[in-house]
């Protein structure tokens, strides 16, 4: 779901410098409860982004993208999905499961395998890492707002060149402790590596070009 994973992680599906893992580090028992308030939610690109909630999602400027909470999914606007008249039809967004896993930072943890695959026959697996902070709760005390960031495996070098773009498969030549790279991907050796490297993650989400997103709670349901 590279529209929602895009607007989560500043990053598309399977990006540079990102911790991943084959089989889950967490279940759904791991889940902070209370948890994320179900209903559509916006995800701000940019901190100064402005819109105005009250209008029609596809009104919402670019800054802005809708994503529906629903239990252990997310569901957003896939590709294809961009043209105005299609952003309404909820019911063909796309899905991704999750587990938002208590801790400071909790770290919210994506199952690729459960996205809508184009090519049926090359399916995406195993499970990437995003760092969350919990900014705001309503008065039942579940999640409304959050900053997240990626689960990063470490510092990337400056580039010479601004303007150059970084390859597919750029990862850090030092990674944070209880990290491993192996054929450009990043592993950690346990859970205690992974939430330290979540924490660790912050500092170098802006310089690493995946600053971190906020997204806030806007509505029961989608209109």
């Amino acid at each position: 779901m590279r529209k929602v994973m895009a607007a989560l992680a500043g990053l598309a599906l399977g990006g540079c410098n990102m911790v991943v893992s084959e089989k889950p580090w967490f279940a759904a028992a791991d889940a902070l409860q209370p948890g994320l308030k179900d209903g559509l939610w916006v995800n701000l690109k940019d901190a100064k982004c402005r819109f105005d909630p009250a209008e029609a999602i596809q009104d919402w400027p670019d800054c802005a993208q809708p994503m529906l909470v629903q239990g252990g999914y997310y569901r957003g606007p896939g590709p294809g999905q961009d043209d105005p008249g299609q952003l309404p039809d909820v019911e063909k967004w796309e899905k991704l499961g999750h587990v938002l896993a208590a801790g400071e930072p909790a770290i919210d943890q994506i199952d690729l395998s459960s996205a809508d695959e184009p090519d049926a026959a090359k399916p995406t697996k195993g499970y990437l890492y995003l760092a969350t902070r919990i900014t705001a709760r309503d008065a039942q005390d579940r999640v409304v707002e959050v900053v997240r960031w990626p689960v990063a495996c470490g510092p990337l070098p400056k580039r010479k060149n601004k303007g150059a773009a970084r390859g597919a498969d750029y990862v850090t030549a030092t990674p944070f402790p209880g990290l491993a790279v192996k054929d450009s991907i990043c592993t950690a050796s346990d859970i205690a590596a992974l939430r330290r490297a979540a924490a660790l993650s912050e500092k170098v989400a802006v310089p690493n070009g995946t600053p971190p997103i906020t997204s806030r709670w806007v509505l029961d349901t989608a209109p």
